[in-house]
């Protein structure tokens, strides 16, 4: 767990060399709603359990998907929720 968030915060830090350099590309696609919370839910979900934090994701039925940079949009998911972790109570 140590080894993948730390993998996380060197990848966040390239990322922002990357945008402070204006070099960054965007892969701009569909990106389903569903499935971008559910990934960064999965990212963050032994952080969360660590923290006996229970993460109750509900989506509607009709959210469909939206146009932008999906590694990106689940990006800021998961830095969310990994900071809702860190600083929620327990339990």
């Amino acid at each position: 767990t140590s080894s993948s968030v730390l993998l996380t915060i060197v990848n966040d830090i390239l990322d922002l060399a990357t945008v402070d350099a204006g070099i960054m590309e965007l892969d701009i696609s569909d990106v389903s709603v569903a499935d971008a919370v559910a990934t960064a839910s999965e990212k963050v979900a032994e952080r969360l359990k660590e923290h006996n934090i229970l993460l109750d994701t509900r989506i509607a039925s009709g959210a469909g998907s939206f146009r932008a940079d999906a590694s990106r949009v689940k990006q800021v998911l998961a830095n969310l929720l990994s900071n809702a972790a860190n600083y929620a109570p327990e339990g």
